[in-house]
């Protein structure tokens, strides 16, 4: 016998002896390692629940939007406004806008037509109680369904214009504490 031909031999009866073992240590590397990896770190590398966090920063004219994970932080910006001393910027396209927390803005304007999709590019006017217009901002700063603004306390009617000229118009009460939520729904597109 050659030496090849003995290694090839011994190579067969270990083989024949430890075959459970084998399979256990390849079912482990190939399949519930990732997996367990996978679920624990998440398909981006963040973990699992890690909510995205968005950050004001007026003196830059934006909000960031930052998903921390344990491999790498993903940060995404979106324009800020701000008139007649009234703060306001859209958000809402796309899962990270969709699940940030926001800063508590008092008044968070939805766009909505029929029972699920969102609208955007929508023009927003906001009276006080006197009829006077405290903020109008245009459908092209409306860049996703949701809009939030910073009004002071009171009582406003907000009217939502769509491109084709159709209106929803709502009054709406704004407090201090919590943030108003208030739907503007078309029924078709």
């Amino acid at each position: 016998m050659t030496k090849s031909s003995v290694r090839e031999n011994r190579k067969l009866q270990v083989e024949k002896i430890l075959p459970l073992p084998h399979f256990w240590s390849q079912c482990f590397w190939r399949t519930l390692l990732p997996l367990a990896l996978g679920l624990w770190v998440g398909v981006w590398g963040e973990v699992v629940g890690a909510k995205p966090i968005a950050y004001l920063l007026p003196e830059k004219g934006r909000i960031e939007i930052e998903t921390r994970g344990d491999l790498h932080a993903r940060t995404q910006s979106i324009p800020f406004y701000e008139e007649n001393g009234i703060r306001y910027f859209s958000a809402g396209v796309g899962l990270q806008e969709r699940e940030a927390e926001y800063p508590p803005f008092p008044l968070k304007c939805v766009f909505v037509v029929g029972d699920h999709p969102y609208l955007a590019r929508v023009g927003v006017t906001i009276q006080d109680q006197k009829g006077a217009v405290v903020l109008d901002v245009p459908a092209d700063r409306v860049n996703g369904p949701w809009l939030f603004v910073d009004l002071p306390k009171g009582r406003y009617t907000v009217t939502a214009t769509r491109a084709d000229g159709t209106r929803v118009q709502r009054t709406v009460t704004v407090g201090e504490k919590a943030t108003r939520i208030v739907y503007f729904r078309w029924s078709k597109l």
